[in-house]
Protein backbone atom coordinates (compact mmCIF):
# COMPACT_ATOMS: atom_id res chain seq x y z
CA UNK A 1 0.00 0.00 0.00
CA UNK A 2 2.82 2.40 0.90
CA UNK A 3 4.64 1.73 -2.38
CA UNK A 4 1.43 2.24 -4.35
CA UNK A 5 0.73 5.55 -2.61
CA UNK A 6 4.30 6.73 -3.17
CA UNK A 7 4.10 5.87 -6.87
CA UNK A 8 0.81 7.74 -7.29
CA UNK A 9 1.87 10.91 -5.52
CA UNK A 10 5.32 10.87 -7.18
CA UNK A 11 3.58 10.73 -10.55
CA UNK A 12 1.23 13.47 -9.40
CA UNK A 13 4.26 15.58 -8.45
CA UNK A 14 5.80 15.06 -11.88
CA UNK A 15 2.56 15.86 -13.70
CA UNK A 16 1.20 18.67 -11.54
CA UNK A 17 1.87 22.33 -12.13
CA UNK A 18 0.00 25.53 -11.43
CA UNK A 19 -1.56 25.81 -14.87
CA UNK A 20 -5.37 25.50 -14.89
CA UNK A 21 -6.68 22.40 -16.58
CA UNK A 22 -10.16 21.82 -17.99
CA UNK A 23 -12.81 22.98 -15.45
CA UNK A 24 -10.18 24.86 -13.43
CA UNK A 25 -10.44 27.64 -15.99
CA UNK A 26 -14.20 28.11 -16.27
CA UNK A 27 -15.29 26.94 -12.81
CA UNK A 28 -12.56 28.54 -10.67
CA UNK A 29 -10.40 31.18 -12.35
CA UNK A 30 -13.29 32.79 -14.20
CA UNK A 31 -15.23 32.98 -10.95
CA UNK A 32 -12.51 34.17 -8.52
CA UNK A 33 -12.14 37.86 -9.60
CA UNK A 34 -15.84 38.52 -9.09
CA UNK A 35 -15.72 36.88 -5.66
CA UNK A 36 -12.67 38.78 -4.40
CA UNK A 37 -13.82 42.08 -5.90
CA UNK A 38 -17.29 41.81 -4.30
CA UNK A 39 -17.81 44.46 -1.63
CA UNK A 40 -20.50 42.72 0.41
CA UNK A 41 -20.77 39.27 1.97
CA UNK A 42 -24.19 38.70 0.42
CA UNK A 43 -22.69 39.21 -3.04
CA UNK A 44 -20.01 36.63 -2.27
CA UNK A 45 -22.64 34.17 -1.09
CA UNK A 46 -24.60 34.68 -4.31
CA UNK A 47 -21.47 33.94 -6.31
CA UNK A 48 -20.79 30.81 -4.24
CA UNK A 49 -24.34 29.65 -4.94
CA UNK A 50 -24.27 30.52 -8.64
CA UNK A 51 -24.57 27.73 -11.22
CA UNK A 52 -21.70 26.01 -12.92
CA UNK A 53 -23.41 24.59 -15.97
CA UNK A 54 -26.45 22.74 -14.54
CA UNK A 55 -24.99 22.32 -11.04
CA UNK A 56 -24.52 24.16 -7.77
CA UNK A 57 -20.95 23.69 -6.54
CA UNK A 58 -20.44 25.86 -3.43
CA UNK A 59 -18.58 23.14 -1.51
CA UNK A 60 -15.95 22.66 -4.23
CA UNK A 61 -15.53 26.43 -4.55
CA UNK A 62 -15.04 26.74 -0.79
CA UNK A 63 -12.33 24.06 -0.98
CA UNK A 64 -10.55 26.17 -3.62
CA UNK A 65 -10.92 29.28 -1.40
CA UNK A 66 -9.45 27.32 1.52
CA UNK A 67 -6.35 26.38 -0.49
CA UNK A 68 -6.01 29.96 -1.73
CA UNK A 69 -5.98 31.06 1.91
CA UNK A 70 -3.47 28.33 2.71
CA UNK A 71 -1.02 28.65 -0.18
CA UNK A 72 -2.01 31.69 -2.22
CA UNK A 73 -1.39 31.51 -5.95
CA UNK A 74 -0.23 27.89 -5.78
CA UNK A 75 -3.65 26.63 -4.67
CA UNK A 76 -4.26 24.49 -7.77
CA UNK A 77 -1.22 22.33 -6.97
CA UNK A 78 -2.26 21.64 -3.38
CA UNK A 79 -5.83 20.95 -4.40
CA UNK A 80 -4.67 18.28 -6.85
CA UNK A 81 -2.73 16.54 -4.07
CA UNK A 82 -5.81 16.86 -1.88
CA UNK A 83 -7.80 15.04 -4.57
CA UNK A 84 -5.34 12.14 -4.36
CA UNK A 85 -5.96 11.91 -0.62
CA UNK A 86 -9.70 11.87 -1.30
CA UNK A 87 -9.21 8.79 -3.48
CA UNK A 88 -7.38 7.06 -0.62
CA UNK A 89 -10.23 7.98 1.75
CA UNK A 90 -12.81 6.72 -0.75
CA UNK A 91 -10.94 3.40 -1.10
CA UNK A 92 -10.85 2.94 2.67
CA UNK A 93 -14.53 3.86 3.12
CA UNK A 94 -15.57 1.34 0.47
CA UNK A 95 -13.34 -1.39 1.88
CA UNK A 96 -14.73 -1.15 5.43
CA UNK A 97 -18.26 -1.77 4.16
CA UNK A 98 -17.53 -5.50 3.87
CA UNK A 99 -19.14 -7.61 6.59
CA UNK A 100 -16.05 -9.77 7.21
CA UNK A 101 -13.29 -7.63 8.75
CA UNK A 102 -10.68 -10.14 7.59
CA UNK A 103 -11.40 -9.17 3.96
CA UNK A 104 -11.01 -5.43 4.47
CA UNK A 105 -7.23 -5.05 4.16
CA UNK A 106 -7.30 -7.03 0.92
CA UNK A 107 -10.19 -5.00 -0.52
CA UNK A 108 -8.56 -1.73 0.54
CA UNK A 109 -5.49 -2.60 -1.54
CA UNK A 110 -7.75 -3.73 -4.39
CA UNK A 111 -9.60 -0.40 -4.34
CA UNK A 112 -6.32 1.52 -4.32
CA UNK A 113 -5.07 -0.45 -7.32
CA UNK A 114 -8.22 0.40 -9.25
CA UNK A 115 -8.73 4.02 -8.15
CA UNK A 116 -5.16 5.38 -7.96
CA UNK A 117 -4.39 5.82 -11.63
CA UNK A 118 -4.30 8.58 -14.19
CA UNK A 119 -6.68 7.05 -16.69
CA UNK A 120 -9.32 9.56 -15.64
CA UNK A 121 -6.85 12.42 -15.89
CA UNK A 122 -9.61 15.02 -16.10
CA UNK A 123 -10.37 14.28 -12.46
CA UNK A 124 -6.86 13.29 -11.35
CA UNK A 125 -5.15 16.42 -12.70
CA UNK A 126 -8.03 18.90 -12.79
CA UNK A 127 -8.26 20.41 -9.32
CA UNK A 128 -11.92 21.42 -9.48
CA UNK A 129 -13.28 18.31 -11.19
CA UNK A 130 -11.45 15.95 -8.84
CA UNK A 131 -12.70 17.73 -5.74
CA UNK A 132 -16.24 17.86 -7.11
CA UNK A 133 -16.51 14.23 -8.25
CA UNK A 134 -14.73 12.65 -5.28
CA UNK A 135 -16.31 14.71 -2.49
CA UNK A 136 -19.81 14.25 -3.90
CA UNK A 137 -19.37 10.48 -3.87
CA UNK A 138 -17.74 10.44 -0.40
CA UNK A 139 -20.57 12.52 1.08
CA UNK A 140 -23.11 10.21 -0.56
CA UNK A 141 -21.33 7.12 0.81
CA UNK A 142 -21.29 8.61 4.33
CA UNK A 143 -25.00 9.46 4.03
CA UNK A 144 -25.80 5.83 3.17
CA UNK A 145 -23.49 4.59 5.94
CA UNK A 146 -25.06 6.65 8.73
CA UNK A 147 -28.57 5.86 7.49
CA UNK A 148 -28.01 2.29 8.67
CA UNK A 149 -27.75 3.50 12.26
CA UNK A 150 -31.23 3.29 13.72
CA UNK A 151 -30.98 6.33 15.99
CA UNK A 152 -31.48 10.09 15.83
CA UNK A 153 -27.80 10.96 15.50
CA UNK A 154 -27.41 8.51 12.61
CA UNK A 155 -30.39 10.02 10.82
CA UNK A 156 -29.13 13.57 11.41
CA UNK A 157 -25.65 12.76 10.07
CA UNK A 158 -27.13 10.88 7.12
CA UNK A 159 -29.26 13.85 6.11
CA UNK A 160 -26.38 16.29 6.68
CA UNK A 161 -24.05 14.37 4.36
CA UNK A 162 -26.86 13.97 1.81
CA UNK A 163 -27.30 17.75 1.69
CA UNK A 164 -23.51 18.20 1.43
CA UNK A 165 -23.48 15.82 -1.53
CA UNK A 166 -26.32 17.77 -3.20
CA UNK A 167 -24.44 21.08 -2.98
CA UNK A 168 -21.15 19.57 -4.16
CA UNK A 169 -22.28 18.35 -7.58
CA UNK A 170 -25.51 17.85 -9.50
CA UNK A 171 -25.78 14.07 -9.13
CA UNK A 172 -25.63 14.55 -5.36
CA UNK A 173 -29.30 15.55 -5.59
CA UNK A 174 -30.05 11.83 -6.00
CA UNK A 175 -28.85 10.91 -2.50
CA UNK A 176 -31.79 12.37 -0.55
CA UNK A 177 -34.46 10.63 -2.69
CA UNK A 178 -32.55 7.35 -2.35
CA UNK A 179 -32.46 7.68 1.44
CA UNK A 180 -36.15 8.51 1.41
CA UNK A 181 -36.88 5.41 -0.70
CA UNK A 182 -34.86 3.22 1.67
CA UNK A 183 -36.77 4.62 4.66
CA UNK A 184 -40.12 3.88 2.99
CA UNK A 185 -39.13 0.30 2.11
CA UNK A 186 -38.09 -0.31 5.72
CA UNK A 187 -41.35 1.29 6.97
CA UNK A 188 -39.55 4.03 8.89
CA UNK A 189 -42.36 6.52 8.27
CA UNK A 190 -41.21 9.29 10.63
CA UNK A 191 -37.76 9.31 9.04
CA UNK A 192 -39.39 9.21 5.61
CA UNK A 193 -41.54 12.25 6.31
CA UNK A 194 -38.54 14.18 7.66
CA UNK A 195 -36.49 13.22 4.58
CA UNK A 196 -39.29 14.28 2.22
CA UNK A 197 -39.58 17.66 3.95
CA UNK A 198 -35.81 18.21 3.83
CA UNK A 199 -35.68 17.13 0.17
CA UNK A 200 -38.41 19.63 -0.67
CA UNK A 201 -36.57 22.44 1.12
CA UNK A 202 -33.26 21.63 -0.62
CA UNK A 203 -35.02 21.40 -4.00
CA UNK A 204 -36.70 24.79 -3.45
CA UNK A 205 -33.41 26.51 -2.63
CA UNK A 206 -31.63 24.68 -5.45
CA UNK A 207 -34.12 25.44 -8.22
CA UNK A 208 -35.50 28.79 -7.07
CA UNK A 209 -34.36 31.23 -9.76
CA UNK A 210 -32.54 28.36 -11.47
CA UNK A 211 -30.71 29.62 -14.55
CA UNK A 212 -28.26 26.96 -15.78
CA UNK A 213 -25.44 27.99 -18.09
CA UNK A 214 -26.34 25.07 -20.34
CA UNK A 215 -29.39 22.86 -20.59
CA UNK A 216 -29.83 20.42 -23.44
CA UNK A 217 -32.80 20.80 -25.78
CA UNK A 218 -35.30 18.17 -24.58
CA UNK A 219 -37.17 18.42 -27.89
CA UNK A 220 -34.45 16.20 -29.37
CA UNK A 221 -34.92 13.50 -26.72
CA UNK A 222 -34.49 9.97 -28.04
CA UNK A 223 -35.11 6.81 -26.02
CA UNK A 224 -32.68 4.82 -28.17
CA UNK A 225 -29.99 7.51 -27.84
CA UNK A 226 -30.62 7.73 -24.11
CA UNK A 227 -30.22 3.97 -23.62
CA UNK A 228 -27.07 3.84 -25.76
CA UNK A 229 -25.55 6.78 -23.88
CA UNK A 230 -26.44 5.09 -20.57
CA UNK A 231 -24.68 1.82 -21.48
CA UNK A 232 -21.60 3.65 -22.81
CA UNK A 233 -21.47 5.78 -19.66
CA UNK A 234 -21.67 2.70 -17.40
CA UNK A 235 -18.88 0.93 -19.30
CA UNK A 236 -16.75 4.02 -19.88
CA UNK A 237 -13.69 2.83 -17.94
CA UNK A 238 -13.34 -0.21 -20.23
CA UNK A 239 -13.14 1.60 -23.57
CA UNK A 240 -9.99 -0.09 -24.81
CA UNK A 241 -9.26 0.75 -28.46
CA UNK A 242 -12.57 2.67 -28.42
CA UNK A 243 -14.40 -0.60 -29.05
CA UNK A 244 -18.05 -0.25 -28.10
CA UNK A 245 -18.35 -4.03 -27.73
CA UNK A 246 -15.92 -4.02 -24.79
CA UNK A 247 -17.61 -0.94 -23.34
CA UNK A 248 -21.03 -2.62 -23.49
CA UNK A 249 -19.68 -5.66 -21.62
CA UNK A 250 -18.29 -3.45 -18.86
CA UNK A 251 -21.51 -1.42 -18.86
CA UNK A 252 -23.83 -4.40 -18.51
CA UNK A 253 -21.81 -6.07 -15.70
CA UNK A 254 -22.83 -3.61 -12.89
CA UNK A 255 -26.44 -3.78 -14.07
CA UNK A 256 -26.44 -7.58 -13.80
CA UNK A 257 -24.86 -7.41 -10.33
CA UNK A 258 -27.37 -4.78 -9.18
CA UNK A 259 -30.27 -6.84 -10.53
CA UNK A 260 -29.01 -9.97 -8.78
CA UNK A 261 -28.67 -8.32 -5.36
CA UNK A 262 -31.95 -6.37 -5.63
CA UNK A 263 -34.32 -8.94 -7.13
CA UNK A 264 -32.77 -12.32 -6.28
CA UNK A 265 -30.92 -11.71 -3.00
CA UNK A 266 -33.58 -9.13 -1.96
CA UNK A 267 -30.85 -6.99 -0.38
CA UNK A 268 -32.49 -3.70 -1.31
CA UNK A 269 -34.56 -4.05 1.86
CA UNK A 270 -31.37 -4.32 3.93
CA UNK A 271 -29.78 -1.59 1.78
CA UNK A 272 -26.08 -2.34 2.30
CA UNK A 273 -23.90 0.69 1.58
CA UNK A 274 -22.13 -0.86 -1.40
CA UNK A 275 -25.45 -1.63 -3.10
CA UNK A 276 -26.62 1.92 -2.39
CA UNK A 277 -23.46 3.29 -4.04
CA UNK A 278 -24.01 1.03 -7.06
CA UNK A 279 -27.61 2.24 -7.40
CA UNK A 280 -26.37 5.83 -6.98
CA UNK A 281 -23.95 5.36 -9.89
CA UNK A 282 -26.65 3.77 -12.07
CA UNK A 283 -28.98 6.70 -11.37
CA UNK A 284 -26.12 9.12 -12.11
CA UNK A 285 -25.69 7.46 -15.50
CA UNK A 286 -29.44 7.73 -16.13
CA UNK A 287 -29.40 11.41 -15.20
CA UNK A 288 -26.44 12.10 -17.49
CA UNK A 289 -27.96 10.17 -20.38
CA UNK A 290 -31.23 12.08 -20.11
CA UNK A 291 -29.56 15.49 -20.26
CA UNK A 292 -26.52 14.84 -22.45
CA UNK A 293 -27.38 12.31 -25.16
CA UNK A 294 -28.85 15.11 -27.29
CA UNK A 295 -25.34 16.58 -27.58
CA UNK A 296 -23.82 13.30 -28.75
CA UNK A 297 -24.30 9.68 -27.77
CA UNK A 298 -20.54 9.20 -27.94
CA UNK A 299 -20.07 11.80 -25.20
CA UNK A 300 -20.79 8.90 -22.86
CA UNK A 301 -17.26 7.77 -23.75
CA UNK A 302 -15.71 11.01 -22.47
CA UNK A 303 -12.78 10.07 -20.24
CA UNK A 304 -13.96 12.47 -17.53
CA UNK A 305 -16.96 10.22 -16.80
CA UNK A 306 -14.81 7.11 -16.39
CA UNK A 307 -14.56 7.67 -12.64
CA UNK A 308 -18.29 7.03 -12.18
CA UNK A 309 -18.11 3.94 -14.36
CA UNK A 310 -15.14 2.64 -12.36
CA UNK A 311 -16.95 3.28 -9.06
CA UNK A 312 -19.90 1.20 -10.27
CA UNK A 313 -17.48 -1.56 -11.29
CA UNK A 314 -15.63 -1.50 -7.95
CA UNK A 315 -18.91 -1.54 -6.01
CA UNK A 316 -20.04 -4.56 -8.02
CA UNK A 317 -16.79 -6.43 -7.39
CA UNK A 318 -16.89 -5.70 -3.65
CA UNK A 319 -20.50 -6.87 -3.43
CA UNK A 320 -19.45 -10.19 -4.97
CA UNK A 321 -16.41 -10.50 -2.69
CA UNK A 322 -18.62 -9.80 0.31
CA UNK A 323 -20.76 -12.82 -0.60
CA UNK A 324 -17.87 -15.24 -1.11
CA UNK A 325 -16.33 -17.35 1.64
CA UNK A 326 -13.22 -15.85 3.24
CA UNK A 327 -11.13 -19.00 2.75
CA UNK A 328 -11.84 -18.90 -0.98
CA UNK A 329 -10.90 -15.21 -1.14
CA UNK A 330 -7.74 -15.87 0.86
CA UNK A 331 -6.62 -18.50 -1.63
CA UNK A 332 -7.37 -16.33 -4.67
CA UNK A 333 -6.49 -12.85 -3.37
CA UNK A 334 -3.01 -12.80 -4.94
CA UNK A 335 -4.46 -13.66 -8.36
CA UNK A 336 -7.18 -11.06 -7.93
CA UNK A 337 -4.66 -8.35 -7.03
CA UNK A 338 -2.43 -9.33 -9.96
CA UNK A 339 -5.43 -9.12 -12.30
CA UNK A 340 -6.33 -5.68 -10.91
CA UNK A 341 -2.73 -4.49 -11.37
CA UNK A 342 -2.61 -5.74 -14.97
CA UNK A 343 -6.03 -4.21 -15.68
CA UNK A 344 -4.89 -0.83 -14.34
CA UNK A 345 -1.57 -1.03 -16.23
CA UNK A 346 -3.37 -1.70 -19.52
CA UNK A 347 -5.66 1.27 -18.90
CA UNK A 348 -2.70 3.49 -18.11
CA UNK A 349 -0.92 2.43 -21.28
CA UNK A 350 -3.96 3.06 -23.40
CA UNK A 351 -5.13 6.34 -21.89
CA UNK A 352 -1.74 7.94 -21.17
CA UNK A 353 -1.52 9.64 -24.61
CA UNK A 354 -4.66 11.66 -23.90
CA UNK A 355 -3.13 13.00 -20.71
CA UNK A 356 0.14 13.74 -22.51
CA UNK A 357 -1.62 15.57 -25.34
CA UNK A 358 -3.73 17.54 -22.88
CA UNK A 359 -0.65 18.71 -21.01
CA UNK A 360 1.20 19.56 -24.20
CA UNK A 361 -1.75 21.65 -25.35
CA UNK A 362 -1.82 23.38 -21.97
CA UNK A 363 1.87 24.29 -22.05
CA UNK A 364 1.69 25.46 -25.65
CA UNK A 365 -1.28 27.66 -24.82
CA UNK A 366 0.49 29.19 -21.82
CA UNK A 367 3.66 29.76 -23.83
CA UNK A 368 1.67 31.51 -26.57
CA UNK A 369 0.00 33.68 -23.96
CA UNK A 370 3.26 34.71 -22.31
CA UNK A 371 5.10 35.32 -25.60
CA UNK A 372 2.35 36.94 -27.69
CA UNK A 373 -0.28 38.03 -25.16
CA UNK A 374 -2.85 35.77 -26.78
CA UNK A 375 -3.49 32.16 -27.75
CA UNK A 376 -2.02 31.63 -31.20
CA UNK A 377 -2.61 27.92 -31.73
CA UNK A 378 -6.01 26.24 -31.67
CA UNK A 379 -6.55 24.93 -28.14
CA UNK A 380 -10.33 24.95 -28.10
CA UNK A 381 -10.66 21.33 -26.86
CA UNK A 382 -8.89 22.37 -23.67
CA UNK A 383 -9.61 26.06 -23.04
CA UNK A 384 -12.69 28.22 -23.18
CA UNK A 385 -12.91 31.46 -25.14
CA UNK A 386 -11.50 34.41 -23.26
CA UNK A 387 -9.01 32.26 -21.36
CA UNK A 388 -6.28 34.90 -21.61
CA UNK A 389 -8.55 37.58 -20.11
CA UNK A 390 -9.54 35.24 -17.27
CA UNK A 391 -5.92 34.39 -16.40
CA UNK A 392 -4.89 38.03 -16.64
CA UNK A 393 -7.65 39.08 -14.24
CA UNK A 394 -6.56 36.45 -11.71
CA UNK A 395 -2.94 37.57 -11.92
CA UNK A 396 -3.98 41.17 -11.27
CA UNK A 397 -5.67 40.31 -7.98
CA UNK A 398 -2.84 37.86 -7.11
CA UNK A 399 -4.99 34.81 -6.44
CA UNK A 400 -3.27 32.79 -9.16
CA UNK A 401 -0.13 33.06 -11.25
CA UNK A 402 2.23 30.97 -13.33
CA UNK A 403 5.55 29.81 -11.92
CA UNK A 404 8.85 28.87 -13.61
CA UNK A 405 8.38 25.61 -15.46
CA UNK A 406 4.63 25.97 -16.02
CA UNK A 407 5.18 27.13 -19.59
CA UNK A 408 8.36 25.15 -20.26
CA UNK A 409 8.36 22.62 -23.05
CA UNK A 410 7.69 19.20 -21.61
CA UNK A 411 10.37 16.53 -21.71
CA UNK A 412 8.81 14.40 -24.42
CA UNK A 413 9.87 10.81 -24.64
CA UNK A 414 9.46 8.83 -27.83
CA UNK A 415 6.16 7.40 -26.67
CA UNK A 416 4.58 10.81 -26.13
CA UNK A 417 5.97 12.34 -29.34
CA UNK A 418 4.68 9.42 -31.38
CA UNK A 419 1.13 9.86 -30.18
CA UNK A 420 1.12 13.63 -30.39
CA UNK A 421 2.55 13.81 -33.89
CA UNK A 422 1.02 10.75 -35.51
CA UNK A 423 -2.18 9.99 -33.59
CA UNK A 424 -4.19 13.16 -33.13
CA UNK A 425 -7.26 10.94 -33.38
CA UNK A 426 -6.89 10.39 -29.60
CA UNK A 427 -8.52 13.73 -28.90
CA UNK A 428 -11.49 13.16 -31.22
CA UNK A 429 -13.41 10.49 -29.23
Amino acid sequence: VIILLLCYFLQAYRRTYCAPFWDDMSAVLEWLPGYFNANHSIDKLRLLWSNYWECKTPVSRMVSLFFIKLSGARFLILQKYFNGLLLVLLSWLMAIQLDDKAKRSFTFLLCLLLFLNFQHFHTALCAFSGTTYYLCLIFGLLAFYFRQRKNKSGLALSLLFAVMSAVTFGNGLLVLPLICLHNFTEKEFKSSILTVVLTSIVAWFYFNGYHPQRLSDISHFSWIGCIEYFILFMGNHGQFLYSKVVVVIFGVFPLVVAGYFIFIKKQFYKTPVLLSILIFMIMTALMASGFRHQISVNQGLSVRYGFYSLTAFVSSVLLIINELDYELIKKQQTKILHAAAVFTAIKLFFFYPEMAIGQEETREMLSDWKKHGDIVADHTPFYIKGATVIMGNCEKIKVWQLFPGDTAVANNNLFTIQYINEHNRWRKP
